[in-house]
Parts: structure tokens; sequence; C-alpha cells
């Protein structure tokens, strides 16, 4: 019995890791289909107000997509420049911060000797060396990998298109090419994993957000510096569950600490665990209510496969794409309830 559970545990780990290791080797093809899926899931909306209102769907097309092409342009332009001259100074801080944690570990109360602290602080740089060495090993092919990202970026942009023009064909499309018995749990499957995706992308765009909002009054009313660049920040870390929210929220006591002291970063820390509790307890409920609630380890464990897969575009997509997998399980598993019954 022991035996024949190994056996199949091994078999479902080993198809498992076949699966990602094909995901990561076709990734030029996989991560712009992904992507064009998420940035029509999130431009779908005005194209049907359009539609709706007897535009062709060529015109409501383009015009979505160079409107947002414009508003993104635009936004980088303008808030680009002093956003970076912030995040130049978010870092000399970051620095300086880890130097004081680093100096209080060594004569605070937890009296770590030097040697120690020296110890974790070579594994960390080599560590960092490492990956260094492999980003020098990239650029070293730099001309590939920039011909890899053009050719994803217009495969993206192409795809993005076609699935706004033609998204309902395509789907009519597929569904003609199943068996006639299956057709229902496509469609059916497609309308929950469609819905599934844009309540979670709507929904961690606005808790994201709020954060931010959240995030930068408290730090404006504790009196602490570099607040534009810790809003970003911020609400760039809300579209990473979990370590996004802890990382963004551990530069920003570090940032208190070197500009205002051990007192106000004791605050900002605290700021920040209110405002984790305000969005698990209020906003997740409230706004995440059509995406299916995943449990943190899956969510680490998705994070972790997309990073190693795609990089911080895989860890970005990752989550998700575990929700629309979940949705897709509950349905399946709900099949075979009946089938059962």
């Amino acid at each position: 019995m022991l035996a024949s559970i190994s056996w199949r545990l091994l078999i479902v780990a080993a198809a498992s890791l076949a699966i990602l290791f094909g995901l990561g080797y076709f990734r030029i093809i996989v991560l712009p289909v992904i992507a064009a899926l998420f940035i029509t899931n999130f431009l779908s909306p005005p194209v049907h107000w359009l539609r709706a209102h007897k535009f062709p769907s060529l015109i409501a097309t383009v015009a979505v997509m160079l409107s947002s092409i414009f508003i993104v342009a635009g936004a980088l332009t303008v808030l680009g420049p002093p956003i970076a001259d912030e995040f130049s100074d978010l870092e000399e801080s970051f620095a300086e911060g880890i130097g004081r944690v680093t100096q209080w570990l060594a004569e605070g109360p937890l009296a770590i000797s030097e040697s120690q602290i020296e110890g974790y602080m070579e594994r960390a740089t080599t560590g960092l060396t490492g990956s260094t060495g492999r980003i020098a090993g990239t650029v070293a092919a730099g001309a590939l990998r920039a011909a890899e990202l053009l050719v994803e970026l217009v495969v993206t942009l192409v795809l993005v298109f076609f699935f706004l023009k033609d998204g309902p064909k395509l789907i009519d499309w597929f569904k003609k090419h199943t068996p006639q018995h299956r057709r229902t749990d496509v469609d059916e499957i497609s309308r929950r994993a469609w819905g599934t995706l844009g309540g979670y992308i709507r929904g961690i765009a606005i808790i994201a957000f709020v954060d931010a909002i959240l995030i930068a009054i408290a730090l404006a009313v504790i009196g602490v510096p570099l607040i534009p660049a810790l809003a970003l920040l911020t609400f760039i870390g809300g579209f990473f569950p979990i370590v996004g929210a802890l990382a963004a929220g551990f530069v920003a006591t570090l940032v208190a600490l070197v500009s205002n002291g051990p007192l106000d970063a004791v605050l900002v820390a605290g700021s920040i665990l209110l405002i984790q509790q305000i969005e698990g307890n209020i906003l997740q409920p409230v706004l995440m209510a059509r995406a299916v609630h995943l449990h943190p380890v899956v969510i680490l464990l998705s994070l972790t496969a997309g990073a190693a897969l795609f990089g911080v575009v895989g860890a970005f997509l990752a989550v998700p794409i575990a929700a629309v997998a979940a949705t897709t399980g509950n349905y399946l598993r709900s099949l075979d309830s009946t089938t059962a019954a």
C-alpha cells in the first residue's frame, strides 16, 4: 500500500517537474500568452463599453490600446524622473538602516558576535555576487536577450489586439473543436476562469492602491521622508501577496529608523501591521470575493515557482494563475461529485 502511494507521488512529482521545466523552456511563447490574457482582462471592459455604444470592434480595440499606451508613457514621462531620484535616496537610507541594524545586533541585548554577523553578511554577499555573475553573463549575451524581449513584447501586443477584437470568436472556435458532450463544460470553465482572473486583477489593484494611500498617510503623520517612493513601493509590493507587503514594510521601517529614530520606526511598523489587518479583514473579503482564496502555503509556493521560471514577471503572474487553476479544479471536482451522485 505504502509502496503504491509512494510510486504515485513520484510519478506526480516527476510530471509536475516536467511541466514546469517545459514552461520554462518555452517561455518565449508561454509568457506572452499569459501576459496577454492579463492585459486583455484589464482592458476588456472599456472595449465592451465602446462596442455597446455602436463602435466597430476594430476601432474600439485600437482606441483602447492606443489610449492605454499613451497613458502609461505619459505617466512614466511625468513621474519617472522625480520617483527615480527618490528611489536613489531610498537606496541610501536602506543601506544605512541595514548598517544600524547590524550594529544593534552586535552591541544590543542579543550580543551576536561580529564574526557571526560577518559570516551572515559574507553568505549574503556571496549569493549576491553569484547573482551578479549570472546577471553579467546575461548582459554578455545581451543582444540575444534583447531580441527575445522584443519578440515577447511584440507577440504580447499582437495577442492582446486579437484577444480584445476576436475574443468571443476564438472561444467559439475552440468549442467547435471540442467534443460535443464537453462543450458546456469548456464554456463554463472559461467563464469561471475569466471571472476569477478579472476579479483578482481588479481586486488586487484596488487593495494595493488603498495600502499605498494608507501608508502614505501614516508616514506623513509620523513625519517620515521619501513618502512617494515608499508609497509606490507599497503599491508594487501589493501585487506580490505576503512577500511584497513584508518587503515594503521592512524598507519603510528602516527609512524611519534612519531618518527619525527607533520610536518612529516602531510607529511605522505598527502602522503597517494595522494596515495589513485592515486589508486582511476588510478589503480582502469584500474586493476579492470573486477570486479564489488560496492558502498562504499555496501562495508562497506559487510565487517561488513563478520567480524560478520567469523572474519578477513570473512571480507577479503566479498567484492569479494559481487562483484560476483552483477555480478550474473546483469545477471539475463538482462534476465528479455530480457524476458520482
